[in-house]
């Protein structure tokens, strides 16, 4: 029986105020001066709230959600999944009273609030399916920019993107049998063109957060009906483009210093009045009124969820770019940087991302700018919770529990580990998969001592179902700290006497003692804090104490005398956590006891000294050299987070000692004898020249520093440099780099920034540069090939950035195609020693540029029998396009060679023969169609045939063609050749074309969705189509599948794909998804004839059994004539994947996929 959901109805926005912040901070890792204590009140002073009316609003109200209607099919689904032993899953919700869940958070007082969303794919967007907007995505630098190209490509956006809404739902169980029995409507009405996904909700103190782009919410139920009737925009400007659907705003958590913790994916932000990057994912911080934001790390692809340890660090599981790379587990550091930037995306190879193994847990040599990841695991990383301390087994202790959402439920689960600590940084360990076969987007350890699931049922987009399901351990949930928990929460602790709650510092549960915590702030309890910090052996108390002294003094509160004295014990503390705190304290608080810091940058505990050093950057005195140097020389690049702690010391420094215009301890950095201080003081200065760039101030002696270390004598630290100087666009120190094409022995990842910076320059000596690097470097083909395609696009140079993607408008102003054409001279004076992959793009660029007197030049080639194929091919094509006198006695010549002649050649000779003499194309083409070979080069012959046929306009290619076409229809065309007999008659118009789409409309009409593409059966080019499957944005295959080792982990792999299936199953597994499902990805319910029920997923079937394995593992053979009912699950592979690709693709998809005949091994075990 469906509960009766309650709505706001259509009530766009109650009582809303958009909040202009005072005090935001762009200053990662910089103290920043707060205004407010942890506090229930509403805005601080530093607010001014600007009350917008309904009447502001020009948004319609949206329409309401139709959800799925009730059935018994999410309680019949807890039988497949898999729990620990002695753990008990109930459901707790179910369609239609929630539905689309993207977050959980149940609350102190039992109400469960819930992220739905109804918008995906109906404004909620992605680039991948919208390459007609990408460059403008990639140019977009605010909310108002997005919304403007939108409306620029799709005026009717202001009524179709505003149809539907996200959503807050509350959900609670009033009579205490586990069982949600109210459903409301919380909020609605986040429809506003530029709105969405709502992905994140934190239920706090009477204050509901709520992270919907472009803004984070503050909502307020001020008469306790559970919906809102009061709404704050704390700060906006968030999700400045669409880039991937997913990619929102979310991971709300309190930390430990009571201050808002959230995330955003790499749609970045740009927020007044510095906080601006519209290409990475990052985690910012502000106060519970929404003061004083700033940003906390970035660099981030998808951090969807964070969690803090005991200990106070952060992390989040961040994700993969579906590029082969692999999602990570990420150690978030105030200032840290994760490398990933939103335009890597839409490179094949991701650029740098994958090029120098950013990603990778296992390489050593990434860039230094870097914070590494910990490990790299799980494909969809969403939902995380770190458990709170109560109400499982101990065996729960210390553990992170991270959802993976793989579109499929039976692959899909919670995954949990450790973290174990090493040096600052740290290793995974105890990888487990507790949870399994629930497709999970959230999870929620709550107040009652349970652990909330939400379970998006199926898919990508959403179907308007959604679950939520409760596990409890059957006899931890009757320990009595499990009530003493949760009646602690829920009532607080405003009536307990002061040693009482000091006395929950200690507390079990991290919650119980971070609101023990918070309560000692409220009352400003300073002695209780100090004196619950200084006593005992237990760290915890300690600690908690510690952060909330740093409250108190963060919202005001002076220091005394007896909170100096014992800052001076707590620093000489046997704790290191004691110690970090102090270190922490002093940073912020204590600048005065610099000398404490410099001391502990050579401190026993890494950990220490990591904090030591950022404190000393914060103060940014240059008193500290010497113990930043001592720190950084020892370390040796061993530590990422003690080298971390040594750049951000440096940056501070230099900043305090550029606005005292002043150099001399940056410069004593940059030119020290330690390879490893060289090393930190470049990325140092990348920091603060992006600092600078956020706050306008001169950068001219940051970049002139970075660039003459581009040619440092330690590669690395030049290679550093050259990153920095390329990928921030440091054009006025450009030319150092670009000079570096004349040095050998660079890497693959300095070459090619040298090459990028001769292209941003771009005057004539660049050129001259470019041209001499492929005439005489010893550098590989494919960069001397880079470096010709820059020179043929001299005049107009692609504003995408060759090495990373971005897009930079380029200064013409300095550019003279004259130079180009006369390096190309240059260049084909020396064609002998150059490499003849490189030649045919030398020739494809002598055409472009049309420099006319490279003609006999390229006949030459054309005429040199030893030249490959493709080669005299392109330059006989660039005769033509030079309109070069002697082609018709090149013909000639071409003529004689006969049967002699390169295939490659033969096409392209008949087809320019084609414009000179379509007669006699004609004869060649009809004997070239007529030969019976189906040898795979005659194939691709026939195939360039109609091409050239497709574009003639003579008689005999008509009859040609209609005679290819009746053989086509009457099934005796070579089947290769049908897609190119349909597209040569559509391009030849007419009664041919009309021909070529009544064939295809019949094919449209049968039933069966494969028989609609039988033309894309055989033809193919296969390694057209691994580029499909690897690097075509639109499909992504290699999101969820693997071959050879290759891609991802959410669907099967298919490296044996050709020998389980036949052409036809091919197709039919792309065009048709669920018309068969992989064995071991189909989750099943089958109903026996002795009426048991068995769910699982199938791993083979015989004509007379089936083989299920259920969640242990299990494999059990039922036979089919005992089987009374079945019900198949639907694939996760998107429907309609064939609309995405053209003709060609499909057809060069399954040719590829169609010689996938080695399996790999299966992993030995998992859920893999």
């Amino acid at each position: 029986m469906s509960l009766r959901p309650e709505s706001t109805g259509c009530c766009r926005w109650q009582s809303v105020s958009r909040v202009l912040l005072s005090g935001i901070c762009s200053v990662l890792g910089v103290a920043v001066v707060a205004t407010a204590l942890l506090s229930d009140s509403g805005l601080s002073p530093l607010h001014a709230a600007r009350i917008l009316n309904d009447d502001d609003n020009e948004t319609p109200a949206p329409e309401e959600p139709v959800l799925a209607a009730a059935s018994n099919a999410g309680v019949s689904a807890i039988d497949s999944f898999k729990f620990p032993e002695g753990v008990i899953c109930e459901q707790y919700a179910a369609e239609p009273d929630v539905g689309n869940i993207v977050a959980i958070h149940r609350d102190y007082q039992g109400n469960m609030y819930v992220c739905e969303t109804y918008r995906q794919g109906k404004a909620i967007e992605d680039n991948r399916n919208h390459s007609y907007w990408l460059d403008d995505d990639l140019q977009a630098q605010t909310v108002q920019d997005r919304i403007d190209y939108v409306l620029k490509h799709h005026p009717e956006a202001k009524e179709s993107y505003t149809r539907f809404d996200d959503r807050i739902r509350v959900l609670s169980d009033t009579d205490g049998d586990g069982k949600a029995d109210v459903s409301k409507v919380f909020a609605n009405g986040f429809n506003d063109l530029e709105m969405g996904t709502g992905a994140g909700v934190l239920s706090y103190r009477g204050n509901v957060y709520y992270t919907c782009i472009p803004d984070l919410f503050m909502l307020k139920d001020t008469d306790g009906d559970l919906v809102s009737d009061e709404r704050t925009s704390l700060s906006t400007g968030y999700g400045v483009r669409f880039a991937f659907r997913g990619h929102d705003s979310h991971g709300l958590i309190v930390g430990p210093d009571g201050r808002l913790y959230f995330s955003i994916g790499d749609r970045g932000y740009d927020i007044a009045p510095n906080l601006r990057d519209p290409a990475s994912g990052a985690v910012f911080r502000c106060n519970l009124d929404g003061s004083n934001l700033e940003v906390f790390a970035t660099g981030l692809r998808n951090p969807q969820e964070l969690a803090f340890d005991d200990y106070g660090d952060l992390f989040t599981g961040d994700n993969n770019s579906d590029g082969g790379d692999e999602a990570r587990w990420t150690y978030v550091v105030p200032g840290g940087d994760s490398g990933w930037r939103m335009y890597f995306q839409y490179l094949g190879d991701r650029g740098p991302w994958n090029r120098e193994l950013i990603w990778d847990d296992e390489n050593t040599d990434k860039p230094a700018y870097v914070i590494p990841c910990i490990k790299n695991i799980s494909d969809g990383p969403s939902g995380l919770e770190y458990y709170p301390g109560t109400g499982f087994s101990d065996d729960f202790n210390e553990r992170f529990f991270l959802c993976d959402f793989r579109g499929t439920p039976g692959n899909s689960g919670v995954r949990s580990f450790r973290n174990k600590p090493q040096g600052a940084f740290y290793e995974l360990v105890d990888d487990e998969q507790p949870f399994w076969a629930t497709l999970v987007t959230d999870i929620d350890f709550a107040s009652d001592g349970k652990l909330y699931l939400s379970d998006w049922v199926f898919g990508w987009e959403g179907e308007n179902k959604g679950r939520i399901y409760t596990f409890f351990d059957e006899e931890k949930i009757k320990d009595p700290i499990v009530k003493e928990v949760e009646s602690i929460l829920r009532d607080g602790l405003a009536d307990k006497p002061v040693e009482e709650v000091a006395g929950l510092l200690g507390h079990k549960d991290q919650r119980v003692r971070q609101e023990a915590q918070f309560e000692l702030v409220r009352r400003k309890d300073v002695d209780m804090l100090r004196t619950s910090a200084s006593g005992g052996d237990a760290t915890l108390p300690r600690i908690h104490a510690m952060w909330g002294i740093g409250q108190l003094l963060r919202g005001g509160m002076a220091a005394d005398e007896k909170l100096e004295k014992q800052m001076l014990a707590w620093f000489d503390d046997g704790d290191q956590f004691v110690r970090r705190e102090a270190v922490r304290l002093a940073t912020e608080f204590f600048p005065a006891m610099q000398a404490k810091l410099v001391k502990h940058c050579a401190d026993e505990s890494a950990k220490v000294r990591y904090e030591a050093a950022m404190g000393l950057g914060t103060i940014g005195n240059d008193s500290s050299a010497d113990a930043i140097v001592k720190l950084l020389t020892e370390n040796d690049n061993t530590d990422p987070i003690v080298r971390h702690g040594g750049i951000m010391a440096i940056r501070g420094i230099a900043i305090k000692e550029h606005e005292k215009g002043e150099s001399n301890f940056i410069d004593a950095m940059a030119s020290h004898e330690s390879a490893a201080v060289r090393l930190a003081t470049v990325v140092a200065l990348r920091k603060q020249f992006e600092f600078n760039v956020l706050n306008t101030r001169d950068n001219t002696y940051v970049s002139r520093l970075l660039g003459k270390l581009v040619d440092d004598s330690d590669a690395k630290i030049a290679l550093e440099a050259a990153r920095a100087v390329h990928d921030l666009q440091m054009d006025d120190v450009m030319e150092p780099l670009a000079k570096l094409v004349a040095k050998s022995g660079l890497s693959d990842h300095m070459i090619r920034r040298a090459i990028s910076a001769n292209n941003r320059i771009g005057d004539k000596a660049s050129a001259e540069r470019l041209g001499k690097f492929v005439s005489e470097s010893d550098y590989e083909s494919d960069r001397k090939i880079d470096a010709m395609k820059l020179l043929g696009a001299w005049e107009t140079p692609d504003p995408h950035d060759p090495v990373n993607n971005s897009y930079r408008q380029i200064d013409n102003s300095r550019r003279n195609v004259a130079d180009a054409v006369a390096v190309l001279g240059d260049v084909l004076d020396n064609l002998d020693s150059i490499d003849k992959t490189v030649v045919a793009e030398v020739v494809n660029v002598a055409a472009k540029l049309r420099v006319k007197k490279a003609a006999p030049q390229i006949l030459n080639i054309v005429m040199d029998k030893n030249a490959r194929g493709q080669t005299r091919a392109s330059a006989l094509v660039s005769l033509e396009e030079l309109k070069f006198e002697g082609l018709d006695n090149a013909l000639t010549s071409l003529d004689a060679e006969g049967d002699a002649m390169p295939r490659e050649l033969t096409s392209a000779y008949i087809d320019v023969l084609s414009r000179k003499d379509p007669s006699l194309a004609a004869l060649k083409l009809g004997k070239l169609i007529e030969d019976n070979s189906t040898e795979k080069g005659v194939i691709q012959q026939k195939q360039k045939a109609f091409v050239t046929l497709g574009n003639m306009k003579n008689p005999e290619s008509e009859t040609m063609l209609n005679n290819a076409f009746t053989a086509l229809k009457d099934g005796s065309l070579t089947q290769e050749l049908g897609l190119d007999v349909l597209k040569a008659c559509e391009q030849r118009g007419g009664t041919l074309a009309e021909k070529a789409s009544g064939y295809l409309n019949d094919l449209a009409a049968k039933p069966k969705l494969a028989d609609r593409y039988t033309w894309a059966l055989k033809g193919g080019d296969a390694d057209a189509g691994r580029d499909v499957f690897r690097y075509k944005g639109e499909v992504s295959c290699r999101r969820c599948h693997r071959i050879d080792g290759d891609g991802g982990r959410v669907g099967p792999d298919i490296s044996g794909v050709g020998k389980i299936y036949d052409r036809f199953g091919v197709l039919e597994s792309v065009v048709d998804p669920n018309a068969k499902i992989a064995d071991g990805f189909g989750q099943i319910i089958v109903a026996t004839d002795d009426g048991l029920t068995h769910v699982g997923v199938v791993k083979e079937q015989t004509e007379t059994q089936l083989a299920l394995m259920d969640n242990e593992g299990v494999v059990s053979w039922i036979d089919l004539d005992t089987i009374e009912g079945r019900k198949d699950g639907k694939s996760s592979m998107p429907e309609g994947m064939a609309e995405q690709l053209t003709k060609d693709e499909l057809r060069d998809l399954v040719e590829y996929l169609s010689k996938r005949v080695t399996p790999v091994a299966p992993a030995a075990a998992g859920h893999e």
